[in-house]
């Protein structure tokens, strides 16, 4: 016991070592990591096979996908209740990628962008019709993007900051709402 307790105090004299002793770093990476190669092997299947096949022990995430299936295949329109969770949002990934085509290979503008009472417009016209369309496309776009992607969260102050300055939020849902106002008035002119 006596020996212990000397052995304990005698701590301040033992040979001082930097915190990363190089031997034990090579024998962590060289030794250690072999011996638990296949550990970690086993391990990695396993969470595999529980990542991807959990629905064989948990059988009401079958039950929700065969309901939904089921919904998909027997109504008109091929909807289930899942899209209706948030319907915004549901409409919003669909419209995007299709609103960004529409742009890419648009042939026409909207006659609502054109001076009115003529039937022939000038070239300088025609671009300027086009530059409106786009400007009001590249709106929607954006609108839709903000709301499909949850962008609202980019625009959030800093949670740490005391003083909160929600003027970018504020000035993004303003830019969105113009968006999806542009949506509505020029809704029957999404057509190529």
């Amino acid at each position: 016991m006596i020996d212990k307790i000397k052995e304990y105090f005698r701590w301040h004299k033992q040979e001082k070592k930097s915190c990363y002793d190089w031997k034990e770093v090579n024998h962590e990476i060289f030794v250690v990591r072999k011996e638990k190669r296949f550990q970690n092997l086993l391990l990695n299947i396993y969470y595999w096979f529980h990542r991807n096949f959990e629905w064989i022990w948990k059988p009401y995430i079958v039950k929700g996908y065969i309901i939904r299936a089921w919904q998909i295949v027997t109504r008109p329109g091929h909807w289930s209740d899942r899209d209706i969770w948030s319907l915004d949002d549901t409409t919003a990934r669909f419209l995007l990628p299709r609103l960004k085509r529409l742009k890419e290979v648009m042939h026409g503008v909207p006659v609502a962008f054109f001076p009115e009472g003529k039937w022939e417009y000038t070239e300088e016209e025609t671009a300027e019709a086009e530059r409106k369309w786009n400007e009001v496309l590249d709106k929607i776009i954006w609108s839709m993007d903000y709301i499909s992607n949850d962008r609202e969260y980019d625009y959030h102050p800093d949670p740490v900051d005391e003083n909160r300055d929600y003027s970018r939020l504020k000035e993004a849902e303003a830019k969105c709402q113009e968006g999806l106002d542009l949506m509505a008035k020029y809704f029957r002119n999404l057509w190529d």
